[in-house]
């Protein structure tokens, strides 16, 4: 574990701003016990021009020692692919890398829509596909990452994770064309610290990105934008670029940054407040249950939700039923749990999958109360 001192963006040091206290590291699952788990205090800073950082960072081969399944489930996401990979599509690039592409949706995708001549994943814990024109690298992209024969790099919400964006981007830069592209969907920040959505900033999202950040960085690292499109309202934000030349451009400043992430983690200690005045309203003989065996689940568990009455977690991802949520002691159920009790409670906390989930829900127990 080491902590961030200076800005990589910047270069300018970083100042803490709020301390979490103690966070666990892995947002998933566990068949092992309790004290197993890996805890860490989070703690968040801020350069002076409102570059805000995860200052505690987890070494890399830690945080993504194995997969929590990200992405895979739902709706909205399986939505997302599509529309992501019909992005891609419009501008017909042959030769792709894709960066973070472990579960290889969206080279499936993509074959759907348009033909291409290879598709390489970088991903440690990428499956094996039966596409032969598919190639797994089981190995982080890295700045020392060299890349041949390629016309499009890819990559979907790997940006948020980047723990040294300008080293990252420069390898990505040598490594295409005159005129390649690269083009990537990252979440709609702003909109999902402004909606509270717990998602937005944690262990792997270790950088705020609003929109200016993210397109001051394509310009000075030399990635002109062709094209930009939103994701639903609050999800995510599709980028197309083209390699040009870097550019001098003025220094960031956005210290209104600071305020907003503030604001936020504030907002979230006092949402876990009012949840638990309503947990203790609730008679003992009530079915209580939490939805997500994710981040969203962990961050409330951790800072204070109260979790006597929880009778345990619910959520649509098999591979996670049965099993421990990661850094609380919670037992992972289906949904489906709750059509075969009177007058269910679900704290649904899951930020822009909100309404999908209500909506199922509503399906399998007409009674259930939301808490949301």
């Amino acid at each position: 574990m080491s902590d961030l001192e200076l800005c990589p963006i910047s270069g300018n040091r970083v100042m803490p701003i709020i301390d979490l206290g103690r966070q666990p590291i892995f947002m998933g699952t566990t068949a092992d016990n309790l004290a197993s788990d890996v805890f860490h205090e989070m703690s968040w800073g801020a350069t002076s021009a409102g570059i805000v950082h995860l200052i505690t960072r987890v070494p890399l081969d830690v945080l993504y020692a194995k997969s929590h399944n990200s992405g895979l489930i739902g709706k909205v996401w399986l939505d997302h692919h599509y529309k992501f990979s019909e992005f891609i599509a419009r501008f017909r690039p042959a030769q792709i890398c894709e960066i973070g592409g472990g579960h290889g949706i969206l080279c499936d995708n993509y074959a759907s829509h348009t033909n291409f001549d290879k598709w390489e994943i970088f991903e440690p814990n990428a499956k094996k596909s039966n596409n032969k024109r598919v190639r797994i690298i089981n190995k982080l992209f890295t700045e020392t990452t060299k890349l041949k024969e390629i016309d499009c790099v890819v990559h979907s919400h790997l940006f948020e994770h980047l723990y040294d964006h300008p080293s990252i981007l420069k390898s990505i830069h040598t490594s295409l064309p005159t005129e390649g592209l690269m083009i990537f969907s990252v979440p709609n920040m702003t909109k999902m610290i402004q909606n509270g959505y717990i998602n937005a900033l944690n262990f792997e999202h270790v950088t705020y990105l609003p929109e200016d950040l993210i397109e001051y960085l394509l310009v000075r690292y030399g990635f002109e934008i062709k094209e930009k499109k939103y994701y639903l309202n609050d999800h995510s934000i599709f980028y197309c670029c083209q390699k040009v030349e870097p550019k001098l451009v003025k220094t960031y400043n956005s210290p209104e940054n600071i305020a907003l992430v503030k604001k936020f983690f504030r907002g979230q200690f006092e949402e876990i407040k009012r949840i638990n005045v309503i947990l203790e309203s609730i008679t003992d003989d009530c079915n209580i249950y939490l939805f997500g065996a994710h981040i969203f689940s962990q961050f409330y568990v951790s800072n204070g939700l109260k979790t006597s009455k929880i009778k345990s977690i619910i959520d649509n991802d098999k591979s996670k039923q049965s099993n421990r949520l990661y850094g609380t002691n919670l037992l992972v159920e289906a949904p489906k749990i709750i059509s075969e009790v009177r007058n269910p409670v679900v704290i649904l906390k899951t930020g822009a999958y909100n309404f999908e989930i209500t909506q199922q829900l509503r399906k399998l127990n007409s009674s259930v109360t939301i808490i949301d």
